[in-house]
């Protein structure tokens, strides 16, 4: 079904090369796809962040993003928007022999301790290990309701 609407989308460079644009409800008119860091004395760009979901998320991004690794543009701002106590909700991908590393387990509690909702389920069969978009956009309005009724 492809990707929600958002106003602003984040992916990694070799990511954007090979997706499909249209397949993932973006046009070749939407502006705010952003795959490298600004220049300096470039403008921003992109609103701040109401949300972020983190889908599909893979092992290596769960495992740097947990340990601040900063290496690549997607997982720096991932590290930077935590500290701004926005709505975060990831969504692993990944294969079962993956899921039962160690590292993952504990960095999947570490960011879950960092206030972001991961949905996971390593017993699920791997076509339906991800949940589907619905699904992450309810637990996501479920999350910024939640963070409503703390403020």
């Amino acid at each position: 079904k492809g990707l929600p609407p958002a106003d602003a989308v984040i992916v990694a460079p070799c990511t954007f090369n090979t997706i499909n644009k249209w397949a993932c409800g973006i046009s070749d008119t939407f502006a705010r796809v952003r795959t490298t860091y600004r220049m300096p004395g470039e403008p921003k760009g992109l609103p701040p962040a109401d949300a972020v979901i983190v889908a599909p998320c893979t092992f290596n991004t769960i495992n740097k993003w947990a340990c601040g690794i900063s290496d690549t543009f997607a997982v720096g701002l991932l590290c930077e928007v935590m500290g701004f106590d926005v709505p975060i909700l990831a969504a692993p991908q990944l294969k079962a022999a993956l899921a039962r590393h160690l590292a993952f387990a504990r960095n999947i509690a570490l960011l879950e301790e960092m206030g972001v909702r991961v949905l996971f389920d390593p017993d699920a069969p791997p076509e339906s290990r991800m949940p589907s978009w619905e699904r992450i956009m309810q637990e996501l309005h479920t999350l910024i309701a939640e963070r409503r009724t703390r403020e």
